[in-house]
């Protein structure tokens, strides 16, 4: 039987969201503040493109 000695214990994830919580933290207001941008732009939809028929098109 073999033994591996000194290995490092596996994070838990309780361990793993504290040891990152300003990274989370980050994203998630990132992702708010991304969302905020999408949110308030105001889009025409004239002119966006036009739609014109080809030659043989079905």
């Amino acid at each position: 039987m073999y033994r591996v000695y000194n290995l490092r214990p596996q994070p838990a994830p309780a361990n793993w969201a504290r040891d990152n919580r300003h990274l989370i933290v980050g994203l998630v207001f990132w992702s708010l503040f991304l969302a905020g941008i999408a949110g308030s732009q105001r889009v025409s939809s004239d002119g966006w493109y036009v739609v014109s028929q080809l030659e043989g098109a079905w």
